[in-house]
């Protein structure tokens, strides 16, 4: 949490690299992910596989969150390397 919060990508990979959790949720009960999005840094936990679709408390995910910074980079991070294989809306 600490690295994301710094922005150190460098730092992140290496943690990732050597096991850490993803997924992991900060102080607040929300995914580190979101702390990712919202500095515009998402693409190393993206690519360790973070679910940018994960339920949030308040009913909106983390690529929601992404698509409304409005940042066409972030939302790109957060959809991954190939967003083509990502699942459609379910029914």
């Amino acid at each position: 949490m600490a690295a994301v919060g710094r922005g150190d990508e460098q730092d992140v990979r290496r943690l990732l690299e050597a096991g850490a959790d993803p997924d992991t949720l900060t102080e607040d009960g929300l995914p580190v992910l979101c702390r990712a999005i919202a500095a515009h840094d998402a693409d190393a936990l993206v690519e360790a596989g973070a679910d940018p679709d994960r339920g949030l408390p308040d009913g909106t995910t983390p690529l929601g969150r992404a698509v409304d910074g409005g940042s066409p980079a972030v939302v790109t991070a957060a959809l991954g390397r190939d967003p083509m294989l990502r699942p459609g809306p379910p029914g």
